[in-house]
C-alpha cells in the first residue's frame, strides 16, 4: 500500500518538475547520509542525482557525481550487473569537463579504464576500442595503460582471436622490458629448466616453502606477471611456441620479487612441466601450492586453481573430485566478472562429468543450461566444447541420425574453426570413441592417428590418457585383420602405451589401473593367452566397478563377452553381454543398447523376455517388471551387487563362498548348500551355516565334495526330487507336507522351510542350490524366489566361467611344470656340454701353447744358425779388413809424404807427369783417399759391433741363466732394428727416447728376454707405419723405453709408441696364441704370445698391455732382479 501510494504521488508531479524532483532528493540523501554509510546506499543517491543532473551547472557539483558514479559503477560490477555498470561508467564521462585530463586526471582516466573493460565484458567492442584509445593517448605512463591493454586482450581472446591478443600482450610485455622467445629444442628447455629449479630450491629451500615467499609489491613487476598470466591459458590452448617461455617468467617473477596470485598459475603450470619429464609427484606437489595459495589469497588465484584441477589432480586423485572445484572455479570467476574463465570451467566440467560417467541423460539437462550460460557471456571457444559434448551425448542417446557423426541440434563437426587446436583434441576422440564403440575399428584408428596431431595441446589433461587408452583398444581390435607388419607395429604401440599407463595406474590406480587391465586383457586375448586374459577382464570389470566409471564398466563386459563368444564359450560370453548391456542402460546410452541388440539379438532374447520394461526402469532405484506367471517388484541396485560379487569371483574356491553368502542372504536362510555332480552322485561342494538367529555370524565351507548319501545335513528325497524333475521345491512348512513326509531328515530335524532350486542355464542342467530355514513357517516368499531365480542364472554362468579358468590354470600350471622340467633337462645337458667344452678349450691352449713353444724353440734354433754363419761368412773377412785398414791408412800417408817431398825436389815435372796427374785428379784423390781409409775402417767397426749385437742377441754360449746388463740387450735390439726405425714415417723418421734408470745386473734368460723386446718393438715399428699409410695425422712418431727398479727389487721395462690405441676387446686377447690384426700373410699371432710365455713362465713376471683412446700403446714387462 506504501509502494502504491509513492508511485501515485510521483505521477502527480509534472514531467518538468522531475527532474528537479529527483536532484533535490539526491541532495539531500547526500546531505544527510553519513560518509561511512555512503557506501551502502549509494545506488540510492546516484539514480536520483543522475536523473537531475543536466540541471547541474556547478562543475565541482558535476565532478563529485561523475565520482560517485564511478564508485556504484565498480559495485555493480562486482555483482555481474554489466548493462547496469556500464550506464554508471558512462554518465561518468559524460559527467566529466572538455579539459578533464588536466584537470581531474585521476578521475579521468579510472572512469575510462573501468568503461573500456565493462565494454569488453558486454561484447561492445567498438565502443571499447574508441575508449582506450583515448587512454592510450592521454594516460602518462605506460603502467597506466596496461588495464585497457588488458581489456582489449580479453576482447581478443572472446572473439576467439587468440593469437591476436597474445601479439598484443608480447608488445606491451616487451615494453615492460621482458622480451619472451619460443623455446623450440630439448636442450633450451632442459637447460631452462636446469636453471629455474636451481633458483626455486636455491639455499635449500623446499617446494613447501614457495607459498611463504613475501607479497610482490613492485608495480612494474606485478604488471608484468598480470599479462602473463592473462595471456597463459591461450597461449596452452592454440599451442604457441610461446607458451613455455611465459610459465618460466612467471616463476621466476615469483621467486625474485614475492608472490602474487597469479603466482598460482604459473606454479600450476610448472607442474605440467615437471609431470611431462615423468616427475608427476613433484608436479603434484606444485599443484598442493597452488591450493595453498588459494588460501592465501581467494579467488585471485582463480586460473592457477583452474589449471592445477585440469592437469594435475587426476594423476593422484579419482578424477571426479575434479568437478567440485570446476563448479567452485566457475563461481569464483563470476563473481569477479572474469567471463573467459567463467566459461572455461563449466566446460571442463562438462567434460569431466562426461569421462566419469555421468547417467546421460541429466548430463544432459546440465549442458543444455551450461550452454545458454555460456551463449550469453560470448565466449566462443568454450562454447563450441559444450556443444560438441552435448551432440555425443545426444548421439549416444539415439537422438541423431548418424551414431557417429557429431551433426545435429547441438553441434555441427564441419563447422569448427582450423585453429581451434585444443577444441579439435577433444573432437577426433568424441569421433575415434564413437567408431569404437559402434563397431567401425579402421574409422576409429584414421581420428585416433589425426588426433595425436593435437595432443601436445591437451598435454597432461585427460583426454591424453584416453588417447592411449583406446588408440591401443583399436589397434587390438584390428589386431586379426592386419598384415604382420601391422601386427607387429600394433603390439609396439600398444606396448608403448602400455608402459605409460602403468606408470600413470602406480600414482592414480583409482583412474587408470582397470584401463591398464583390460587393454592387457585384450592383449592376451589377441595372443591367445586365454588364462591371462580371463583374470585380467575380471581385474578390469572389478576396478571399473569400484570406482564407478560405468562407460567402463560396460565396455569391459561388453569385451569380455567378444572373448568368450569368439572362443565358443557362449554361455559365459552371454553372461557379460548381459552385464554389459545393463550398464550401458544404466549410463544411459540407448543408441549402443540398439547397437547390442542389433548385434546379440538372439543371446539377449532371454533378458528381454523377462525384463521388458528394463530400460526404462534403470536410472530408477526399483525395477518393475511382468512375467507371465507372476507381478514383481524388486531392488535393482540391491539384485545388481549381489550378481556383482558373483560375477567378480572367478576362482572356482572364492566364488563358491561367495555365491553360499549372497544366495542366503537374498533369501533370507539359516543355511544352505551348492549340490554339483560327480559322475552318477551329487555332492555338496560348498554349505553356508547362520550362527543363531538370522543376524548371526555365517560360516563358509566350499570345495567340500561330501556325498549326500554320506551325511544328514539335508533332505536326500528332496534333492533327489529336484535332480529328476529340474523343477523348483518350495516347502513353507515342511513337516506338514504329505510328498516328503516320509524323508528320515524331515521327521528327525523338523525344518520350518525348504527351497531347492536347480541352477540351469540354456537347457544346461548344471546343480542344486538347497537352503533352509528352521525359524519361520513361508519364509521363501515368491520374490525372493524371483531373485533366487534371476541369481541362480547369473550363478550358473560363474560357475562354468570358474570350471574353465580352474581347468586351464591346471593346465598352465602342467606346462608351467613340464617346462620347468624340460629347462632343467636342457639346463642339464647344457652344463655336460660345457664341461665338455672347458675341457675342450683347455686341450686346445694347451696345444697352442705347445705349438707356440715349439716354433718358438725352433726360432731360436734358426737364430742360432744364423748367427753362427754370420760369424763364420762375415766376421772372419771383417777381421782381414779390420786388421789391414790400419796398416793402408799408414802405408798411404808414407807414400803422399814422399810424393809430397818430390814435389818439393822437382817443382817443373815433365809433361807426361803433368798429363797423368791431370787424369787421375791427383789432387782430389789425395785429399779423399784418408776419407775413404777412415770409412772403410768405420764400416768394419761397426760390422763388429752389428756381429757382437747379434751375439749378445741370442747369447749362443749362454743357455743358462745368469746376472744380464738389461740395458746391453734393449741397445743390441734397438742396433738389430736400426734401419727400421731410420725408415721415414711420412716425413719423420722413428725417434727414440731412452729414459734408462739405474739397474743391477738382472738374473735371466738373456736371449729369451731379448727375443721380447723385439717382438714388442718391431710391433711398436709396424703400428706406426701402419699409422702413416692410413693418413693418420701423427705429428712425430715416438717409442719412449723406459727402466726402473722398485722397493720390492722387481725390473720394470716400458715400451710405449705413439701409434693407434688397441682396443678394450684386442687388449684382453693380444697375448691369446694366433691372434692378431695385421693383413693375412704379414703376421702369425704368435710374437706377443711367446713373449707372455716367456715373461710369466720362464721369468715369473709380468707383461701387460695399457691403452686407451687417442693415447698410444704401452707394454710394460716386470720381472724380479733375482730369481
Amino acid at each position: 500500500m506504501h509502494d502504491r501510494v509513492q508511485q501515485a504521488a510521483y505521477l502527480l508531479i509534472p514531467e518538468e518538475q522531475k527532474q528537479a524532483t529527483h536532484l533535490k532528493i539526491g541532495r539531500l540523501l547526500l546531505e544527510n547520509i553519513p560518509k561511512t554509510e555512503r557506501q551502502d546506499r549509494i545506488f540510492d543517491i546516484v539514480n536520483q542525482l543522475n536523473y537531475g543532473m543536466d540541471l547541474m551547472n556547478n562543475s565541482i557539483e558535476r565532478k563529485q557525481l561523475a565520482g560517485l558514479n564511478l564508485i556504484a559503477g565498480k559495485k555493480a560490477k562486482v555483482s555481474g550487473a554489466y548493462n547496469t555498470t556500464i550506464n554508471y561508467f558512462n554518465t561518468g564521462l559524460e559527467l566529466l569537463t572538455v579539459n578533464s585530463w588536466k584537470t581531474n586526471y585521476d578521475l579521468t582516466l579510472s572512469l575510462y579504464v573501468e568503461a573500456t573493460e565493462v565494454s569488453s565484458l558486454i561484447g561492445e567492442y567498438e565502443q571499447m576500442d574508441k575508449l582506450a584509445e583515448v587512454v592510450c593517448q592521454q594516460a602518462k605512463s605506460l603502467l597506466e595503460k596496461v588495464p585497457v591493454y588488458m581489456s582489449k586482450i580479453k576482447s581478443e581472446f572472446a572473439q576467439n582471436q587468440m593469437m591476436k591478443g597474445i601479439d598484443l600482450a608480447i608488445v606491451v610485455i616487451k615494453n615492460l622490458g621482458l622480451e619472451l622467445s619460443p623455446i623450440l629444442e630439448e636442450a633450451e628447455l632442459s637447460a631452462a629448466i636446469a636453471e629455474l629449479q636451481s633458483l626455486i630450491f636455491l639455499s635449500d629451500r623446499s617446494t613447501e616453502d614457495l607459498k611463504q615467499l613475501p607479497e610482490m609489491k613492485n608495480p612494474e613487476k606485478l604488471a608484468l606477471i598480470e599479462l602473463l598470466g592473462l595471456i597463459g591459458a591461450a597461449a596452452f590452448v592454440v599451442g604457441s611456441p610461446l607458451w613455455s617461455s611465459i610459465v618460466f617468467a612467471m616463476v621466476t617473477l615469483s621467486m625474485e620479487w614475492g608472490n602474487t596470485p597469479v603466482s598460482a598459475y604459473g606454479y600450476s603450470s610448472y607442474g605440467i612441466f615437471l609431470w611431462s619429464r615423468g616427475e608427476i609427484k613433484a608436479a603434484s606437489e606444485f599443484s598442493e601450492v597452488t591450493y595453498r595459495l588459494f588460501e592465501r589469497f581467494g579467488g585471485d588465484t582463480l586460473k592457477g586453481l583452474t589449471v592445477a584441477n585440469l592437469h594435475l589432480r587426476h594423476w593422484k586423485e579419482h578424477l571426479g573430485k575434479t568437478l567440485p572445484l570446476f563448479l567452485e572455479c566457475y563461481s569464483l570467476a563470476l563473481s569477479r566478472g572474469d567471463l573467459e574463465f567463467a566459461s572455461y570451467n563449466i566446460s571442463l566440467h562438462s567434460f569431466y562429468s562426461y569421462f566419469i560417467g555421468s547417467e546421460l541423460t541429466e548430463l544432459s539437462l546440465k549442458l543444455n543450461n551450461a550452454i545458454d550460460a555460456v551463449f550469453q557471456m560470448k565466449h566462443k571457444v568454450p562454447l563450441t566444447w559444450l556443444q560438441m559434448t552435448q551432440q555425443t551425448i545426444l548421439n549416444l542417446s539415439d537422438r541423431s541420425e548418424n551414431t557417429c557423426l557429431l551433426i545435429g541440434e547441438a553441434f555441427d563437426e564441419t563447422k569448427i574453426q582450423p585453429q581451434e587446436d585444443f577444441g579439435l583434441t577433444y573432437l577426433h576422440f568424441y569421433k575415434l570413441y564413437l567408431y569404437y564403440l559402434f563397431g567401425d575399428y579402421q574409422e576409429s584408428l584414421k581420428f585416433c592417428l589425426a588426433g595425436q596431431t593435437y595432443l601436445h595441446f591437451s598435454s597432461s589433461d585427460y583426454s591424453l590418457i584416453l588417447f592411449y587408452f583406446y588408440g591401443s583398444l583399436i589397434r587390438l581390435a584390428l589386431y586379426n585383420e592386419g598384415s604382420e607388419e601391422e601386427q607387429q607395429q600394433w603390439l609396439e604401440q600398444v606396448t608403448s602405451y602400455q608402459k605409460q599407463m602403468k606408470i600413470w595406474a602406480h600414482h592414480a590406480p583409482m583412474n587408470f589401473l582397470h584401463k591398464f587391465h583390460l587393454v592387457e586383457a585384450e592383449k592376451h586375448r589377441v595372443l591367445h593367452n586365454y588364462v591371462e586374459a580371463i583374470e585380467l577382464y575380471e581385474q578390469a570389470i572389478a576396478g571399473a566397478t569400484e570406482n564407478k566409471y560405468i562407460q567402463e564398466v560396460a565396455l569391459a563386459n561388453e569385451l569380455a563377452a567378444k572373448f568368450y563368444l569368439g572362443w565358443n564359450k557362449e554361455t559365459i560370453g552371454q553372461a557379460y553381454l548381459i552385464k554389459a548391456y545393463y550398464a550401458y542402460a544404466q549410463w544411459g546410452a540407448t543408441a549402443k543398447l540398439k547397437h547390442l541388440e542389433k548385434c546379440y539379438g538372439d543371446l539377449l532374447k532371454p533378458l528381454q523376455e523377462q525384463k521388458p520394461n528394463l530400460t526404462s526402469s534403470l536410472t530408477t532405484e526399483t525395477i518393475i517388471y511382468t512375467s507371465s506367471d507372476t507381478s514383481l517388484i524388486f531392488d535393482f541396485k540391491s539384485v545388481m551387487k549381489a550378481t556383482q560379487a558373483i560375477s567378480g569371483e572367478i576362482k572356482l574356491e572364492n566364488l563358491l563362498s561367495v555365491l553360499m553368502r549372497v544366495t542366503l542372504e537374498s533369501a533370507g536362510a539359516k543355511k544352505g548348500y551348492l549340490i554339483l555332480p560327480q559322475g552318477e552322485n551329487w555332492v555338496i561342494e560348498a554349505e553356508a551355516i547362520r550362527n543363531r538367529n538370522l543376524e548371526g555370524e555365517l560360516q563358509l565351507t566350499a570345495k567340500q565334495s561330501i556325498s549326500i548319501n554320506s551325511t544328514n545335513k539335508l533332505s536326500t528325497s528332496v534333492v533327489y526330487y529336484v535332480a529328476r524333475t529340474q523343477e523348483i521345491v518350495v516347502l513353507d512348512d515342511a513337516t506338514n507336507e504329505t510328498k516328503f513326509a516320509a524323508d528320515t531328515y524331515i521327521q528327525r530335524y523338523k525344518p520350518k522351510s525348504i527351497l531347492c532350486i536347480p541352477i540351469i542355464n540354456l537347457s544346461q542342467f548344471i546343480g542344486i542350490l538347497y537352503l533352509e530355514n528352521n525359524l519361520t513357517v513361508g519364509a521363501f516368499t515368491r520374490d525372493r524366489l524371483e531373485v533366487l531365480k534371476f541369481l541362480t542364472t547369473q550363478a550358473a554362468l560363474s560357475l562354468e566361467n570358474a570350471r574353465l579358468y580352474e581347468t586351464l590354470s591346471i593346465a598352465k600350471n602342467q606346462l608351467e611344470e613340464y617346462n620347468q622340467t624340460l629347462e632343467e633337462q636342457v639346463k642339464k645337458r647344457t652344463e655336460e656340454l660345457n664341461e665338455k667344452n672347458v675341457d675342450l678349450s683347455e686341450t686346445i691352449k694347451k696345444l697352442q701353447k705347445a705349438q707356440g713353444q715349439l716354433i718358438q724353440t725352433e726360432k731360436m734354433s734358426s737364430l742360432g744358425q744364423m748367427v753362427a754363419g754370420i760369424a763364420h761368412e762375415i766376421n772372419n773377412p771383417n777381421n782381414f779388413i779390420y786388421g789391414n785398414v790400419n796398416h793402408a791408412i799408414e802405408y798411404s800417408k808414407n807414400l803422399l809424404n814422399l810424393i809430397n817431398l818430390y814435389q818439393e825436389e822437382y817443382p817443373h815435372p815433365t809433361i807426361k807427369i803433368e798429363e797423368m796427374t791431370e787424369d787421375i785428379d791427383f789432387y782430389f784423390l789425395r785429399e779423399d783417399l784418408y776419407k775413404l781409409l777412415d770409412s772403410i775402417k768405420v764400416g768394419a767397426e761397426r760390422i763388429q759391433k752389428v756381429v757382437l749385437s747379434l751375439r749378445n742377441f741370442s747369447r749362443l754360449d749362454e743357455s743358462d741363466m745368469k746376472p744380464v746388463n738389461i740395458h746391453e740387450g734393449i741397445d743390441s735390439t734397438l742396433l738389430i732394428l736400426q734401419n727400421k726405425l731410420n725408415y721415414k714415417i711420412g716425413k719423420s723418421e722413428i725417434k727414440v727416447v731412452k729414459n734408462y734408470g739405474p739397474l743391477p745386473l738382472v738374473n735371466c734368460y738373456a736371449s729369451y728376454l731379448n727375443q721380447v723386446f723385439m717382438n714388442i718393438l718391431i710391433n711398436g715399428i709396424d703400428a706406426l707405419e701402419e699409422a702413416r699409410k692410413n693418413n693418420s695425422e701423427l705429428e712425430e712418431p715416438i717409442i719412449i723405453i723406459s727402466t726402473e727398479i722398485t722397493q720390492d727389487q722387481t725390473v720394470t721395462i716400458k715400451i710405449f709408441n705413439n701409434g693407434p690405441s688397441i682396443s678394450l676387446e684386442n687388449q684382453r686377447k693380444i697375448f691369446d696364441p694366433f691372434f692378431t690384426t695385421k693383413p693375412v700373410g704379414t703376421g702369425t699371432g704368435l710374437g706377443l704370445s711367446i713373449s707372455y710365455s716367456i715373461v710369466v713362465e720362464k721369468h715369473k713376471g709380468k707383461l701387460t698391455c695399457n691403452s686407451s683412446l687417442g693415447k698410444g700403446v704401452e707394454f710394460v714387462i716386470d720381472i724380479p732382479c733375482d730369481l
